[in-house]
């Protein structure tokens, strides 16, 4: 295995699951709108043309992935009022549901799960630093720290968004056949999340 270290996920630009949530709720041509002016708001700098630069890579990848739901949600108030944050928490569980799905989709398919895999998953992801991996056959432990997304949400006006991306990881593994067990969350207020998988086995 390569000890080069491992490529951080990113989100595509646009995510078909979550353009199909926009088409379903404005219409066709009110999505387009839509989505046209979150592209000119994130290419004038928003969310985060008040914040100091990012300091490390992973803090740019972490901005990258959250600010199309900040910039969303700022458009959805104006343009959809109360129904901002419905909207808004079912485009990014739409969309955060296909990112988990190619980033942890084949480690949770695969039957011989060892703790380096593990460990180089998680690495990928950038808003949080892991650690007390524990895995057995069917079940996997690690606890995440120092999660950017409730600073980023807060920092940007917009805390009411850090609960929506702990709820894609429900979600995700969900999809996959895999329980997720997790009783805090630092959106929440919590120093840490303990995550607990747990492979749901066909009956």
């Amino acid at each position: 295995m390569s000890d080069r270290e491992p490529e951080l996920a990113t989100p595509r630009p646009i995510e078909p699951a979550a353009l199909a949530v926009l088409v379903r709720e404005l219409g066709p041509f009110r999505a387009l709108a839509v989505g046209l002016e979150v592209g000119a708001r994130m290419a004038a700098g928003e969310p985060f043309s008040r914040l100091d630069p990012p300091a490390t890579p992973k803090e740019r990848a972490s901005r990258q992935q959250i600010a199309p739901a900040i910039v969303l949600y700022r458009v959805l108030r104006r343009v959809r009022g109360r129904d901002a944050l419905r909207i808004t928490r079912e485009v990014v569980l739409a969309a955060g549901a296909a990112f988990m799905a190619r980033t942890v989709g084949l480690l949770a398919r695969t039957t011989s799960l060892d703790e380096v895999s593990l460990v180089r998953t998680t690495s990928r992801f950038p808003n949080a630093k892991f650690s007390g991996f524990e895995v057995s056959a069917d079940r996997v432990a690690f606890t995440a720290h120092e999660c950017l997304f409730p600073t980023l949400t807060r920092e940007t006006g917009a805390p009411e968004l850090a609960p929506l991306f702990c709820e894609v990881d429900a979600r995700a593994f969900q999809d996959l056949n895999v329980r997720l067990d997790r009783p805090r969350t630092m959106a929440e207020g919590a120093n840490d999340c303990h995550f607990q998988l747990i492979r749901i086995r066909p009956g």
